[in-house]
């Protein structure tokens, strides 16, 4: 939260940081061992065809043939067979790595946080993309969640402001509700300051009542 932390204005605090959620990484973590088994396929399919004839081998019978084959035979076969098997073998791996760096990427440069004037948005390293609305001007959000998004508390965020201006948040934010509360808070306190004072009116001044003084009583003397 390095640009956040140097955005604060001076009495500004910060009430909620998130970010991505640990699902979003998932989903490149799933994608890599898609194409890691892919790659192992390619040279799986290049070693058995290296030995066996392409033509007299059908595919029914490769797990026959691979079980003829002993583990140095593999080893020593990954540098004999054709190059175009091993490259696309690595390319599969390099799209694999790709995937999940390119969303670790995306995760630790993206910030997210409500303070008590402002909501952010900031994403890039490079190049960067901030988007912020004051809290004065939030009129209201909205909170879509799937069942893996209530399950594993994550979800979409959009917080409308005055006129057109609204800020759409990743659809993987990390604890939608407690973000919501956060924004509630800024937005009630942004509130307060402008609120309209009651008039007391005051109150009459005390009447006194003067009290009638009794004559002392005089003393006859004959």
């Amino acid at each position: 939260m390095h640009y956040v932390q140097e955005s604060l204005a001076p009495g500004e605090k910060i009430l909620k940081i998130s970010g991505y959620h640990w699902m979003y990484v998932m989903g490149g973590v799933i994608s890599a061992i898609f194409f890691f088994a892919m790659a192992i396929m390619i040279l799986f399919l290049g070693i058995i065809y290296h030995f066996y004839d392409f033509t007299t081998l059908p595919p029914w019978k490769i797990p026959l043939a691979a079980a003829e084959l002993a583990m140095s035979d593999y080893l020593r076969a990954f540098w004999h067979i054709n190059v175009v098997v091993r490259v696309g073998a690595m390319l599969m791996v390099l799209m694999g790595l790709i995937s999940i760096g390119a969303r670790m990427l995306v995760r630790a440069t993206t910030e997210i946080a409500v303070t008590t004037k402002r909501v952010i948005l900031k994403r890039g390293l490079v190049s960067r993309r901030v988007e912020q609305m004051r809290t004065d001007f939030i009129e209201g959000d909205d909170i879509n969640q799937t069942i893996m998004g209530r399950i594993f508390n994550y979800g979409t965020v959009k917080v409308y402001g005055t006129g057109t201006e609204s800020i759409f948040f990743p659809g993987f934010t990390a604890d939608p509700l407690d973000f919501r509360r956060a924004l509630q808070s800024a937005r009630n306190m942004a509130v307060q300051p402008h609120a309209p004072q009651q008039q007391v009116a005051p109150e009459p001044a005390a009447q006194v009542a003067a009290a009638p003084v009794a004559a002392a009583p005089t003393l006859q003397t004959n």
